[in-house]
């Protein structure tokens, strides 16, 4: 009878677990299709450039390491699609999911529980961090998929080792591909966001700190089967970052290093570097630590490891090597990730997704292994973490199912409404219009062209009142100061404005001063159209 009730206790908790799974991964694809950030301005932006014969770095300027604006431009080439935002939306919405499927497959691996690896893969879905970096056409939610499937693959290495162990023939060969294509995600991961580079460090300190299933592994056969294949895979997924900083390397240090540092000055002032740390922790605070979900999980984390901690006072434990390796490397990878988080530099709620991750991935890790007693199934923690998660949650989830799912309310459909109203407001010339503007998605969907200066949308302008004349012209961009000199001497057809607040405050002013005929654009934007009788202008 206690077997029976067990057994269906388990079945209902089974059915809890993919029915919140499910409908959190509903509303994920709903937001990510509904959503728009202005970071997708540069993003799907670089990607067209690419797709049209543009240089990354030499012909317009792109502030991150350079494989995104490549794989958007592939994907815009062989569809041929001019929905540039929706078929980078569904990069998002296959990376959303991808990055659920896979936690829920290292959960598998670790504690072979369907429940528990539903519930794991639940979890990543309703996280309020992941679920708000997937929602944008950028390069957060990639690298973040990518580093699940180096995990996953380090650890079906290990796997093969242990089962290997005893023959000498299997020890000596190794699973060195695993390794290696772990070590290529890494790369791919560092190739969209360079700061991911840092877990390659852990991944090293892991291999070299292991304690191996048979004692002939020693550390010169870590090397050459573990480490060396894995770094083999690092570079050769760093390829596009190489090329890019051997063909130009002035342009490719300033986009990828110096531009952070200006952002910094721009953002935060003349701040001490004291005063920075500051600012950067009371923004980890808020975005981070202070959120209920991520709340939720540190109470979770610390009774998990409580509990651990009480089963090895009492000699019980766990002897499975994978587990170990695994919370070992997911241990150094949050470490790392924290490190990522911390380091003194302009903070977007965006740049907490990564350790929020691996905070998710070490709880599911260390509750998947931590020696606990036999009467605590281990899917039941996790189950009652997602059930806590979506209970804090509840509003969100309701909000975003709200209609979410309709072609209408998608952010690349309303974009679409709102180019069409520009063309209809530009005067029919032989040429293709050209539009200045912050925001050169719609320009792009309107079909006009963008001034190299403004391809990155706002970010380069920000900054570039920080630079000299001569750095402005050299990087392809202009700031508030040179603007009027730039269009006076460009002569566009119309400039847009309405999306980038007070950075747009020289548009208005400029057009308004040569009498450009100003047309409503939807809710938020508006359109000045430059006189045809440009011999009247002053």
């Amino acid at each position: 009878m206690n077997r029976s009730a067990s057994r269906w206790t388990n079945i209902c908790i089974g059915v809890v677990a993919s029915m919140l799974t499910l409908a959190w991964a509903a509303v994920g694809v709903g937001r990510v299709l509904a959503s728009f950030d202005h970071n997708e301005q540069m993003y799907v932006s670089a990607g067209i450039l690419v797709a049209r014969g543009s240089q990354i770095y030499t012909d317009f300027a792109y502030l991150q390491t350079p494989l995104l604006p490549l794989l958007y431009g592939w994907l815009f080439r062989i569809t041929e699609s001019q929905d540039f935002l929706l078929v980078a939306k569904m990069v998002s919405v296959a990376a959303y999911l991808l990055a659920a499927l896979v936690l829920g497959r290292i959960t598998w691996r670790l504690c072979r529980s369907r429940t528990c690896s539903i519930a794991a893969a639940g979890l990543l879905l309703s996280s309020s961090l992941f679920g708000r970096v997937a929602a944008e056409a950028s390069n957060y939610v990639l690298p973040l998929l990518a580093a699940l499937l180096a995990i996953d693959l380090w650890l079906s290495g290990l796997a093969v080792i242990e089962s290997r162990a005893t023959s000498q023939t299997a020890a000596r060969r190794g699973p060195w591909w695993r390794f290696f294509a772990s070590g290529l995600f890494i790369g791919v991961a560092a190739s969209l966001k360079s700061y991911y580079v840092l877990l390659a460090v852990a991944f090293g300190l892991t291999a070299l700190s292991l304690r191996w299933p048979a004692p002939r592994h020693s550390l010169v056969w870590r090397l050459r089967e573990v480490v060396a294949p894995h770094g083999v895979g690092l570079c050769t997924g760093l390829i596009p970052v190489a090329w890019y900083a051997w063909i130009d390397w002035d342009r490719f240090v300033f986009f990828n290093l110096e531009f952070h540092s200006l952002t910094t000055r721009w953002k935060l002032g003349p701040r001490s570097f004291q005063e920075i740390a500051i600012a950067k922790f009371e923004a980890f605070y808020a975005h981070f630590l202070a959120k209920p979900d991520s709340l939720a999980l540190f109470v979770s984390l610390a009774l998990i490891g409580w509990l651990g901690f009480q089963s090895l006072r009492n000699g019980r434990l766990s002897t499975d090597p994978i587990g170990r390796s695994a919370l070992l490397l997911v241990a150094w990878l949050l470490a790392f990730g924290l490190l990522a988080a911390l380091l003194p530099a302009p903070s977007y709620v965006q740049h907490y997704s990564l350790p929020s991750t691996l905070a998710l991935v070490f709880f599911v890790v260390l509750m998947s292994t931590a020696p606990l007693s036999p009467s605590i199934p281990r899917a039941w923690p996790v189950v009652a973490l997602l059930v806590i998660t979506t209970a804090f949650r509840f509003d969100a989830m309701k909000a975003g199912s709200q209609g979410s799912w309709s072609p209408d309310r998608w952010a690349s459909t309303r974009i679409a409404a709102e180019a069409r109203l520009i063309s209809d407001a530009l005067p029919a010339i032989a040429h293709r219009p050209v539009i200045a503007t912050l925001a050169p998605l719609h320009a792009w969907y309107a079909g006009a062209t963008v001034p190299t200066e403004f391809a990155s949308g706002p970010f380069m302008y920000r900054i570039a009142g920080l630079l000299s004349p001569q750095e402005q012209a050299d990087y392809e961009t202009t700031s508030a100061r040179s603007l009027g000199e730039l269009l006076d001497a460009t002569r566009p057809d119309a400039l847009y404005v309405g999306h980038e607040g007070d950075l747009d405050r020289e548009f208005v002013g400029y057009a308004q001063a040569r009498r450009m005929r100003p047309v409503r654009i939807g809710k938020r934007g508006i359109l000045y159209v430059r006189p045809r009788r440009r011999a009247a202008e002053p």
